[in-house]
């Protein structure tokens, strides 16, 4: 979902007593749900936590053998779930 910008947002308020909320959101090429955000004065919606964890490798599936980790040497599923998220966390951070 795209931003709008104030200036849009400005435009439509103004623009609502002429046109309709279907007309706007043509006009605009944005929803109708997001004309209506706007002229109620409802704040945009978060992010959803799903799109978040994109791109983030699954590792909640454990299919490896049991055996020790390289990196922490705690007898785990292979590949270490703790270090995998370790390893995520420095990524996310910039650190790797």
């Amino acid at each position: 979902m795209a931003r709008i910008s104030e200036k849009m947002k400005n435009e439509i308020r103004q623009l609502y007593g002429q046109y309709n909320k279907r007309q706007l959101a043509t006009m605009f090429n944005v929803n109708i749900k997001t004309v209506r955000r706007v002229l109620n004065g409802k704040p945009e919606p978060k992010k959803k936590e799903q799109d978040y964890y994109d791109g983030v490798p699954d590792i909640t599936h454990w299919t490896g053998r049991i055996g020790k980790c390289p990196e922490c040497g705690c007898m785990v599923y292979l590949p270490c779930l703790a270090c995998k998220i370790r390893q995520i966390q420095c990524h996310n951070k910039g650190v790797i």
